[in-house]
């Protein structure tokens, strides 16, 4: 990769490049050069007071950074107060976490790791610190100690762990060991790796508070912490002659000697890194590690192309309906209900009266679509105008609408001549007969295909991330979108052998509570509409299972499978192959 001057190290690195442009991450990990190599000694934590002024001087810009990304001020005290409770407990958690303030302090972490310290440490951070402040200590080689070399395949295999990284002599690039226990050539060098995903931070994903992507951090998290799983994140990645590195689904292979694309028909981003910067200076991308960002980014032109197809296709549509209106007809019998063909003979009367086709749509009455909306969609399409598939976001509360909000939308836009206000009001009109005067209060979803300019003209309120790509999941299966072979599908009987499995590593778990209220839920409380980490452990011979918010993956706490099903509507599933 291209050399970057970053004031820490002298490897390449446009990652480095991108990322520590932020002014809470301004060195890098690997640099073993630390103003507090250990925790200091004279820490008395019966004393409050002492506690107080030690994690307050690791996170003295903590308000800054919170408020910058919409948090309340009162926030970082509640936080610190929390992290205090920790360190006053004296045990292993408490160390962990003083490994981390020191990282935090020196800013090789960024502040968005103490977000909410609920849980424990994970035991994934808390290996990566012990090899970490171990490296400090001796005066090692941090790089070397997370990518060791060896001479040969043999010596790999026989030396580090399945889901490890290393770097075999002649080799250009690193390898890691899969679950068979063989050793595979990745893609990329071992600077790349590191700057992809740094020691400690590679286990630390923290959602944007912007993007509501949590169904996809949560999965991305998920797959990184299973050893068995990891490859299929790092076979994603292509380094370049140039030094450009390249994402794509799917993964890489060798063919002939060229590093070719598993699929060639996936989405692929190249040249990744300066997207990320982009996507970061938003804050549309996760605070985490450069690999779980640029697989994000990835993961939102793969959303976009989807939804390219999909407002393709009601283009065309849209024309077909339109010529049939020049011909008379005001029906699409192919899609329309089958209860309403009852009574054509009345429907069309009315339909004819309007000037209006009825197609099938998300509710009865919205179904009708007069020819002048019909036209303003396919002129705003051929205009350019940005789409948004919102079919994804029925469940969003976000872009929910009540019978009130609309007479007063509609009253704002009642002398406003140019086409936007128009056609927004067209689409309000339409959505207004779908709800009962008698319940002016209650709300529907507007979801469908709609230009991005209609739903800001009614949801001006709605900040530029509810409109991300990746915001809200829909009916994607995630864990298969990442090449991987989604299992959800059978009996919740088939279902809960998979999560007994003798081997706690054989799958990859999501979880998520979509229809009960938020409730306290142990160590991790379960929100109404989120997606979360799963993932089995045997805990002195029973089966538990670790829980992580993918708002900040270095905690997480354990549930019994009663506790678990008691919490969470939703598991997803996928074997690893």
């Amino acid at each position: 990769m291209n050399s970057v001057n970053t004031g820490v190290l002298n490897f390449s690195g446009k990652y480095i490049n991108s990322k520590y442009s932020n002014p809470y991450t301004t060195n890098s990990i690997l640099d073993n050069k630390t103003t507090s190599n250990s925790v200091p000694d004279e820490l008395d934590r019966n004393n409050i007071q002492s506690l107080y002024d030690y994690s307050k001087d690791r996170i003295k810009d903590l308000h800054l950074y919170y408020t910058q990304f919409g948090q309340m001020p009162k926030w970082a005290d509640k936080n610190t107060d929390l992290i205090i409770k920790k360190l006053g407990a004296s045990d292993v958690n408490s160390s962990n976490i003083e490994m981390v303030l020191d990282l935090i302090k020196d800013k090789k972490l960024p502040i968005a790791a103490l977000f909410n310290v609920t849980g424990h440490v994970s035991k994934n951070v808390e290996a990566d610190l012990d090899k970490l402040f171990e490296a400090y200590m001796a005066g090692k080689d941090v790089k070397e100690v997370f990518v060791p070399k060896f001479k040969s395949i043999d010596e790999a295999a026989n030396n580090i762990e399945i889901g490890d990284v290393c770097q075999i002599e002649g080799n250009k690039n690193i390898s890691t060991k899969l679950p068979d226990g063989t050793i595979k050539e990745l893609f990329i060098s071992a600077d790349t790796c590191l700057e992809l995903f740094p020691p400690v931070e590679r286990f630390i994903a923290c959602q944007s508070t912007t993007v509501g992507d949590c169904y996809l951090v949560a999965s991305l998290d998920s797959i990184n912490q299973n050893p068995n799983a990891r490859h299929k994140l790092l076979e994603m990645f292509r380094e370049n002659p140039d030094g450009t590195v390249d994402v794509a689904l799917g993964g890489f292979k060798f063919d002939d000697g060229q590093v070719i694309q598993k699929e060639p028909d996936n989405t692929i981003v190249k040249d990744i890194s300066p997207k990320i910067h982009k996507e970061a200076g938003k804050n549309f991308a996760s605070s985490t590690s450069e690999g779980i960002r640029a697989i994000e980014i990835l993961h939102k032109k793969y959303r976009k192309e989807q939804t390219d197809i999909k407002v393709k296709e009601q283009y065309e549509y849209y024309g077909r309906l339109l010529d049939n209106l020049e011909r008379g007809k005001h029906m699409d019998t192919s899609k329309v209900r089958s209860y309403l063909l009852r009574h054509v003979e009345e429907l069309n009367k009315r339909l004819k009266e309007t000037n209006s086709v009825v197609i099938a749509n998300a509710s009865s009455s919205s179904d009708i679509y007069t020819k002048d909306e019909l036209e303003y969609f396919r002129s705003f399409f051929e205009a350019g105008e940005e789409m948004i598939d919102n079919t994804v976001n029925v469940y969003n509360k976000n872009f929910r609408i009540s019978r009130k909000e609309i007479l007063k939308r509609l009253l704002e836009l009642d002398y406003k001549e140019d086409n936007l206000s128009k056609y927004t009001r067209l689409v309000l009109k339409r959505y207004l007969n779908e709800l009962p005067e008698e319940y002016p209060d209650r709300k529907c979803s507007i979801a469908e295909i709609l230009p991005k300019k209609i739903l800001k003209n009614i949801f001006s309120n709605l900040e530029e991330g509810k409109f991300h790509y990746n915001t809200t999941r829909g009916k994607e299966n995630v864990f298969r979108t990442l090449g991987l072979s989604e299992t959800t599908d059978g009996s919740a009987q088939e279902l809960k052998d998979k999560m007994f499995d003798k081997s706690p590593y054989k799958y990859v778990f999501t979880c998520s509570n979509s229809k009960i209220e938020p409730s306290p839920a142990g160590e991790v409380s379960a929100q109404r509409q989120h997606g979360y980490v799963l993932q089995p452990i045997d805990i002195e011979g029973e089966r538990k299972f670790l829980l992580r918010n993918p708002h900040n993956t270095l905690n997480e706490g354990i549930f019994t499978y009663e506790k678990l099903c008691r919490h969470f509507t939703t598991i997803h599933c996928a074997a690893i192959e």
